[in-house]
């Protein structure tokens, strides 16, 4: 009979404590896994039960009360969650009271602040440390706030980069404000436009003065940088010897009779963009240059020289100002024509993206000369 009294030994014999996991051990979204309660609660009986969880979205007290619910009695402090782990390192990593930039949810910003952090939601704050953990509100915005924190300046070994757009309304010194004040840090002389390469382009070819076609602000910003520039409505309009076409949403037919008037008595033709769409918030847009390019070109015989992407002029001025070969550059866009036939022609590396003009399959299908590598 002795035989049969003896207990029976288990896996938990020798263990003083048990940690468990949450998600997938104890419980999956609301509702408790099979058998997990009742199988802790046995296990309970003789030794202590702690939680452990990677999950950053939620305070311990929080965790504590969805278990209790669950019928697993527990305090917070029987919760061990990863943002208490990201304070301890955080107190022997950064000073007391520190800003710290916060890509996550409540449960960070609680024990952050509990522990006497300053809690920051903006790279401009320029905070000691960036913590992130999971929450589901947690997006690419919040994301790219971390990312502005953490890059390395450039004098310090960072990546240098420069934003170019084809967009040729408006200078440098009107466009990058407006990024600026929707998050993107951009510097006024780190934006080009076509604007920006046209210019150099037009002042290094000595042209007496450039028929503009184009918003005041294209020729304002053509001015700027020293090219003579001339209206349609001007009288010098009929002796240019270069022909400019922008953004031009006010385009009339005596301005394109004027353009191809100057293209045929020899004049260079070039533009800001040949490109025939660009993505918007409401999605794909018509270019204006584009559709001035074509009726041009189809009178006079002769292509525009484009100054924006996929100009090799426009990479070769990045190229320029980055202070790196053509081919160490990485170029980012969402169009095939305007920034991977740029890559691909000049030696560069494409990256491209699909939030815009072009697809993941549109992207599959492209040629060689517009693919990204």
């Amino acid at each position: 009979m002795g035989l049969f009294s003896r207990s029976r030994p288990t896996p938990l014999d020798g263990i003083d404590l048990i940690l468990a996991d949450l998600d997938g051990v104890v419980y999956a979204g609301d509702g408790a896994i099979p058998h997990a309660v009742e199988s802790l609660t046995r296990a309970r009986a003789d030794r202590p039960l702690g939680y452990i969880t990677n999950n950053a979205s939620r305070r311990d007290s929080v965790v504590a009360g969805h278990l209790t619910g669950l019928g697993l009695e527990t305090q917070p402090h029987e919760v061990v969650t990863s943002p208490q782990a990201a304070v301890r390192l955080l107190r022997d990593r950064v000073p007391e009271g520190a800003t710290v930039l916060v890509v996550g949810g409540d449960g960070l910003v609680c024990e952050l602040e509990k522990a006497g952090f300053t809690v920051t939601r903006s790279a401009d704050d320029r905070p000691a440390a960036v913590v992130q953990g999971f929450a589901p509100e947690v997006g690419w915005a919040q994301l790219a706030e971390a990312a502005y924190a953490l890059a390395l300046p450039e004098d310090q070994g960072g990546i240098p980069w420069i934003a170019m757009t084809n967009g040729s309304a408006y200078a440098a010194r009107v466009q990058a404000p407006r990024l600026r004040e929707v998050g993107l840090p951009v510097a006024d002389e780190r934006l080009f436009t076509p604007n920006s390469v046209a210019a150099r382009a037009m002042v290094e070819r000595d042209y007496r003065s450039v028929l503009v076609l184009g918003t005041p602000g294209v020729a304002e910003a053509l001015a700027e940088a020293g090219v003579p520039c001339v209206l349609p409505e001007d009288e010098a309009a009929h002796e240019t010897d270069a022909v400019y076409v922008a953004w031009h949403p006010e385009c009339t037919m005596p301005h394109i009779h004027l353009a191809c008037e100057r293209v045929l008595d020899g004049a260079a033709f070039l533009t800001a963009s040949d490109v025939p769409f660009f993505a918007t918030r409401d999605g794909r847009s018509f270019g204006y240059s584009c559709a001035i390019n074509g009726a041009v070109a189809r009178v006079t015989g002769r292509e525009p020289e484009a100054c924006g992407k996929p100009s090799p002029l426009a990479l070769a001025m990045i190229a320029e100002q980055l202070g790196v070969a053509e081919e160490d550059v990485g170029v980012v866009g969402d169009d095939a024509v305007a920034e991977m036939q740029m890559a691909r022609a000049g030696g560069a590396l494409g990256i491209a993206v699909a939030s815009g003009s072009t697809t993941r399959a549109q992207w599959a299908a492209q040629p060689h000369e517009r693919a990204p590598h």
